[in-house]
């Protein structure tokens, strides 16, 4: 079992970096959606919803990503030598990254 745990820590692992790139290209695209007139987004006012609910669900992810990882580390699942790093281990790391990428 700590075989294929381990495994599936490394392909999670591979995936994370995507999830970073795409809520980076989600505030831009937010950015750029606020920088257009009023006008221009009342024609389309479901895209505020979705880059919003899109950030969120990647988010929600992350935080699950998290939980999980501590649990598997809690088990004893993961090679002490795989440890997050120590940035992951601040208390408040997930709500930084969450505000960080809301732009608030």
């Amino acid at each position: 079992e700590n075989a294929s745990s381990y495994e599936f820590y490394q392909s999670r692992k591979n995936i994370l970096p995507f999830l970073d790139q795409s809520l980076t290209r989600l505030k831009k695209h937010r950015i750029d959606w606020q920088r257009l007139s009023p006008e221009e987004r009342a024609e389309f006012p479901q895209i505020a919803t979705l880059i919003r609910s899109s950030q969120e669900s990647i988010n929600k992810i992350l935080v699950m990503d998290r939980e999980n990882e501590q649990l598997l580390l809690r088990r004893g699942l993961l090679p002490p030598n795989k440890l997050p790093p120590a940035q992951q281990q601040r208390p408040h790391f997930v709500a930084d990254l969450y505000r960080r990428n809301l732009g608030k």
